[in-house]
């Protein structure tokens, strides 16, 4: 117990103050960097965040179009990423129908959802999808047009994408499209509800 007295006398001698003042001060300064430390990396993650969502992905359809062979007929669509960060694709749903205009009856051609799948900044991510016995009816849709330069039925695609930035922000966009024998080119509808970008 006397060793004990001795040894606490000579460490808190006033020889020794100063030595104590270091480490206190030390202990100090260590919490004052750790709670700065800890300051920074929230701003930066706040930082990090607010970089992803200025110069965020944007998904887009960059092409959309009908191709055809001997025998079949298929949808292709490319998918790029405009933006200037990757984008995640978690869903994608397309629907192909024929869409008869003078009854506006239509009837499913086929429905189509895909894997998810990412693309980095300017990637574009092809897609074909086969309109499985839709040719005859294509081809007599073709002849009609160019005999009375007009269209009885026209295929309408139509669908939604919807994708994550790197802060796991959902986006969404939707299209509704028919094909124009005229021009040979999808034509997007008026509908806000229907056609839409985030």
């Amino acid at each position: 117990m006397n060793d004990l007295i001795e040894y606490l006398k000579c460490a808190f001698a006033p020889a020794t103050l100063s030595t104590w003042f270091l480490v206190v001060l030390g202990i100090v300064a260590g919490v004052i960097a750790m709670r700065t430390l800890r300051h920074i990396k929230t701003q930066a993650e706040a930082a990090t965040r607010t970089l992803i969502s200025t110069f965020r992905p944007h998904i887009h359809i960059r092409r959309m179009r009908i191709m055809e062979t001997e025998d079949s007929l298929f949808l292709e669509v490319i998918l790029v990423n405009r933006g200037d960060s990757n984008g995640q694709v978690t869903n994608l749903f397309m629907k192909m129908e024929w869409h008869w205009t003078h009854t506006a009856d239509e009837t499913e051609i086929n429905t189509t959802t895909f894997e998810p799948f990412g693309l980095l900044p300017g990637e574009s991510a092809p897609i074909k999808i086969i309109l499985n016995g839709a040719l005859v009816l294509y081809r007599i849709s073709v002849m009609d047009f160019e005999k009375h330069g007009t269209q009885g039925m026209t295929l309408r695609c139509v669908g939604e994408i919807a994708y994550l930035d790197d802060n796991k922000t959902q986006r969404q966009i939707g299209f509704d499209r028919r094909w124009n024998h005229e021009t040979k080119r999808f034509i997007a509808s008026d509908d806000p509800e229907e056609e839409f970008a985030d």
